[in-house]
């Protein structure tokens, strides 16, 4: 095959794979059969094509040229390491979306019981229903090691790189400079994240000393505020907040929103650039409140994204490339929430009710960031079997933690102070360093909305303008520009983290 008849395949395989992934995931199907589709393109995903496209990204002499390598040969490679593991991938998503529990004498599909601990008032209750999950957990958990085993061996012997190496290559990022950067973050706000979750904590009486996740969990799916967001204007309030904008959902018809809730839709809300940017899907499943809020604006950044970007773009671009570029944008809509012109124009509280709510926001994203932070420390340690045990300044010493399980336990916790499940170690890692993705999106999300801000006020969301200022960077698809570039093009010198820094230590608006 040669380089064009390579990429004529890869987008006849994305889609169908795709629209399968898209039916199992909305919970229109029990089983994932990726099999047939890997074997109809069995003559795509080969070492011969991946060493075709080496020799042709090590011959790229244009920088332009030698991204699309760079991508493609990515590509090919994640996608033979895919065609070996599409068994495992199969029985895990099958086995998931079969799995069920009992919750108060009912039968729960396992994808929705998590939204029953979020929703369960009784901390006695809360912790019942999630040992109710650990078996479960348990079972996916061995799909997952028996996978990542095989992707260490395939990645090696394709690339001749160990995991870290081979993404940090590919993705053009310095993940230790990154772990120290973070490592000081964690420092630097370790004082007033005690503080207030401490004051949290002590205000729903639980123990400082046996704070669980599932406790955190609860205090941020935030009950108190749901009646500010009922669930029969949720997408009302999105065609609002984006119209204000200068786009028009309703006749944006390549974007197409499922907010169904489906037994087994999978919980995690997720967009689903089919074909980008002629078909784009928005998958939410709502379970009430603010956080229904955040998140379809959340997945509606990223639809937007890919629903505008160039379509004489070079395909690479449109669908390959790193994530951070469009986390950017998907943070820069969530955290409309956090915006009291926003939240005024919407969701109009009393003026104590909203100082509260904002105080909650503010806490909710210094969690979340502080607990990414762990996170990419904790990979990074996983997927180089590094188990030294990290000091209070997350520097390692000379002890060892026992197993992974234990090191995901001790870092997670040691950043957020809450007790998290051993059995999470693997289920709550996504691939190729995706939480870097999150965090480098959460520096520039304030870069971006800092430049809107300036430009239009406060109120931005308003303002067309501000609708063709993003459709400017919009254009550029997944890496069309990368993070970096879209930043001088905003009018910075680099994605830079001091405002993340700074926002969080100053505290709520």
């Amino acid at each position: 095959m040669d380089r064009q008849q390579i990429l004529n395949d890869i987008q006849s395989f994305d889609e169908e794979i795709s629209r399968e992934h898209l039916a199992h995931s909305v919970g229109l199907k029990d089983d994932l059969s990726i099999t047939p589709i890997f074997n109809k393109h069995n003559h795509l995903f080969t070492k011969d094509n991946i060493k075709l496209v080496k020799i042709l990204l090590n011959a790229s002499t244009l920088e332009s040229t030698r991204r699309k390598n760079l991508l493609l040969f990515d590509y090919l490679v994640s996608g033979y390491i895919g065609n070996q593991l599409k068994e495992i991938s199969e029985k895990s998503s099958a086995y998931e979306a079969k799995a069920t529990v009992k919750i108060g004498g009912k039968k729960v599909a396992f994808r929705s019981a998590s939204m029953h601990v979020l929703n369960e008032s009784n901390r006695n209750k809360r912790q019942k229903i999630v040992d109710l999950l650990e078996p479960h957990k348990r079972a996916l958990t061995k799909y997952e090691e028996e996978s990542l085993q095989q992707e260490y061996k395939l990645l090696k012997e394709l690339t001749g790189k160990d995991y870290t190496t081979y993404v940090s290559t590919i993705k053009g990022l310095d993940y230790d400079k990154i772990a120290n950067d973070l490592r000081q973050m964690l420092i630097d706000t370790k004082e007033i994240y005690t503080e207030h979750l401490h004051r949290i904590m002590t205000d729903m009486n639980v123990p400082l000393n046996d704070i669980r996740k599932h406790d955190l969990g609860f205090y941020l799916r935030a009950h108190s505020f749901d009646k500010y967001f009922p669930k029969n204007k949720l997408v009302k309030t999105l065609h609002k907040t984006v119209g204000g904008m200068g786009i028009n959902l309703t006749k944006q018809k390549n974007i197409h929103l499922d907010a169904e809730n489906r037994p087994k839709k999978v919980p995690r809300a997720f967009c689903l650039p089919l074909l980008v940017p002629e078909e784009v899907y928005l998958v939410i499943k709502p379970h009430g409140g603010q956080e229904d809020y955040q998140t379809i604006l959340h997945e509606a950044g990223h639809s937007e994204h890919f629903a505008k970007t160039r379509k004489d773009l070079a395909y690479e671009f449109k669908h390959m490339g790193a994530h951070n570029v469009s986390e950017t944008y998907s943070f820069l809509f969530e955290y409309l929430i956090l915006n009291p012109a926003w939240r005024k124009t919407f969701t109009p509280m009393p003026e104590a009710k909203d100082k509260q709510f904002a105080h909650f926001l503010w806490f909710q994203k210094l969690s979340f960031i502080r607990r990414y932070a762990a996170k990419v420390l904790y990979e990074l340690k996983f997927h180089r079997k590094d188990y030294r045990i990290l000091d209070d300044k997350y520097k390692p010493t000379g002890k060892k933690y026992s197993s992974p399980a234990q090191m995901y336990v001790g870092i997670l916790s040691q950043a957020t102070l809450v007790k998290y499940n051993p059995s999470d170690y693997l289920l709550d890692m996504d691939g190729g360093y995706y939480s870097v993705d999150y965090l480098l999106a959460w520096m520039f999300e304030i870069q971006v909305r800092k430049k809107l801000e300036g430009k239009y006020g406060l109120a931005w969301f308003k303002n067309k303008k501000s609708g063709a200022f993003l459709k400017d960077l919009w254009q550029f698809g997944s890496s069309g520009l990368r993070q970096e570039e879209l930043a001088t093009r905003v009018g910075y010198k680099a994605v830079d983290k001091t405002y993340l820094i700074q926002e969080v230590l100053t505290g709520p608006q």
